[in-house]
This record gives structure tokens, sequence and C-alpha cells, in this order.
């Protein structure tokens, strides 16, 4: 989603700027070509935004995820397994 984000406001940002489409409508003045710092601007503001939830959210999961190993161990497939599983034994 944040790629799609970027790509939809780099084209946006094509689109007014270099092509002069709704140059009008914002009150600007001519078409011109895009400064190479403002697409790394663009970028990190857009990412460092998208991103701000990551602290709080880790902090409301982490108390609750156990890193303990399972007490009861795994059911292990088998025979009895197949059987139960297909209805009938293999021949």
């Amino acid at each position: 989603m944040n790629l799609l984000a970027a790509a939809a406001s780099f084209g946006v940002l094509v689109a007014v700027f270099q092509y002069g489409w709704g140059l009008r409508l914002l009150n600007l003045g001519q078409a011109g070509p895009v400064e190479s710092f403002v697409p790394v601007l663009m970028l990190a503001v857009l990412f460092g935004h998208a991103n701000w939830w990551l602290p709080g959210w880790l902090d409301r999961i982490l108390p609750h995820l156990s890193i303990e190993p399972a007490t009861e161990p795994p059911a292990q497939p088998g025979p009895a397994h197949a059987k139960a599983a297909h209805g009938k034994t293999a021949r």
C-alpha cells in the first residue's frame, strides 16, 4: 500500500509541475522541471508518516505474546492419524 501511495503522489507531482495540469486551479506559475531533492523528501515524509504507529502497536501487542515453548508435544501423524483422516487404511 505504501508503494501505491508513493506512485500516486509522484504521478500527481509530475502531472502538475511538469505537464502543467491544474496550474490555473492551484494558481501556480508555469510548468517546469521538478527539483531533484523533492522526490527524496516526499518519500521520507510519506514513509515516515505511514510508520509512526509501529511503536504504539508493538507496545500493545508484545505483552500478550508468549515466547515460551508449548507444554504439550505436537500431534505426531502416523497410521492412526491416516485411518481417521481417510476412513480406511491404505493398501
